[in-house]
């Protein structure tokens, strides 16, 4: 039973339909918003919907995440493997957990860093937790998802012709691949949109900077370790939690 939950919930098809919750309730909470506080996002926001105008619409992210879903699906169909509900309750248990380990690193860390970075003080509680919603699938979406694996495969290459081998150091290539996304995802952390449309990276906090770095490398482990699904709703979770902190309801 553990092994099977354990198969079933790391399946990149089964994680995609099993995050199908966040990206409506992220949607949908973002639609209720008002215009002034959908108009304010924090930093990796505004990195990803500078990415989304250069390709002339916003929801590029939105239909990438719907396309996988179409594709989980007729991939679950085709090699009838199916999907159970019954191991998402225990997903979300796990998710919950991972999260509160997180916070008791980011607590020893400096608790100082939970209340930096996490939404501007004029947002609603209700837009703080539809941001940790929009942060939890899209991060792990681009960084995880697409950027750690693309990076796996392209170290992978690049020592299978430096060395002239058929098989790479794998120890090597995910070290690499997992440190080099992890300074991504910190650095787009630090990006600020300009009222002129463009992009501006501002690090004036290094200690802040280099904890999110180990954030990202603890997502991409649990992400390799655990899956897609999980990581999103660890993530979520952490989001969610570090903003009842700063509200002084936790």
């Amino acid at each position: 039973m553990i092994r099977e939950y354990f198969n079933q919930s790391k399946n990149l098809a089964v994680s995609y339909l099993y995050v199908m919750p966040v990206l409506v309730l992220y949607t949908a909470g973002l639609s209720l918003a008002s215009e002034s506080q959908a108009s304010r996002t924090n930093s990796i926001a505004d990195l990803f919907l500078w990415i989304a105008d250069q390709f002339g619409h916003q929801n590029i992210f939105n239909a990438l995440i719907f396309a996988g879903i179409f594709v989980s699906l007729v991939y679950l169909k085709k090699t009838e493997t199916g999907v159970s509900l019954k191991w998402f309750p225990l997903v979300l248990v796990e998710s919950v957990g991972y999260s509160f380990l997180f916070l008791a690193f980011a607590t020893f860390y400096s608790a100082n860093l939970l209340s930096l970075g996490q939404g501007e003080g004029e947002m609603t509680l209700y837009f703080d937790v539809v941001l940790s919603f929009g942060a939890g699938i899209y991060e792990e979406l681009f960084f995880r998802l697409i950027l750690l694996t693309g990076l796996v495969n392209f170290f992978r290459f690049v020592m299978r012709r430096d060395t002239h081998h058929e098989s790479a150091d794998e120890p090597s290539v995910y070290i690499l691949a997992i440190a080099t996304q992890a300074i991504l995802f910190s650095l787009a952390h630090h990006f600020v949109r300009t009222s002129s449309g463009g992009l501006d990276l501002v690090i004036d906090n290094t200690p802040l900077f280099v904890f999110r770095a180990v954030c990202g490398v603890l997502f991409a482990s649990l992400f390799l370790a655990r899956g897609f699904a999980v990581a999103v709703y660890t993530h979520v979770f952490y989001d969610v939690i570090v903003t009842l902190i700063n509200r002084g309801i936790m």
